[in-house]
């Protein structure tokens, strides 16, 4: 029966898989104005997608096994305080995301060199998702920076989420 439930989980996970930049952008609106911690980090992409990510930018093995074990849980526990910082931002700033908008997303190639930070590792390809909110006769950006895709599958990764009132 555990057996059962297990890939009855997976598979709906799978029929739920966010397919293209805008959906990732919407399901992340979605826990954000629902306040749902459980749902955003599900966003974030399993260990097996995240290694299968992070090894398609090191083809030459320069990473260590240790390196990898260790930026997996880093990376989830960043990824969720930015989401709680979030919270607390909105919170402060008196914005309830339930009442909000999504007026239009746009998208943007994002790659990040990271060569720079250690030789012989190659170019993380990312997107910025921005969302634009119509919250109380105002305008909002809500930034998702460097999502990333792995099998076709879009995931949030552990920068910062922004929210800022547009220009």
């Amino acid at each position: 029966m555990k057996q059962l439930y297990i890939t009855v989980l997976l598979v709906s996970l799978n029929v739920l898989a966010q397919k293209t930049p805008d959906e990732l952008g919407r399901m992340a609106f979605k826990a954000c104005a629902e306040k749902n911690e459980v749902a955003y980090s599900h966003l974030y992409p399993d260990k097996a997608s995240f290694l299968a990510y992070v090894k398609s930018m090191d083809p030459a093995g320069i990473l260590s096994k240790e390196e990898l074990e260790e930026a997996y849980p880093s990376g989830f526990n960043r990824s969720v305080l930015s989401y709680t910082d979030l919270q607390e931002a909105l919170d402060e700033m008196e914005i309830d995301l339930k009442k909000a908008v999504i007026k239009t997303i746009e998208v943007k190639d994002e790659d990040i060199d990271l060569g720079k930070e250690k030789p012989n590792l190659g170019v993380a390809k990312t997107k910025n998702i921005t969302l634009h909110i119509a919250y109380k006769d105002e305008e909002y950006l809500f930034l998702l920076p460097n999502t990333i895709e792995v099998n076709g599958r879009w995931f949030i990764s552990d920068a910062s989420l922004e929210f800022a009132e547009a220009d």
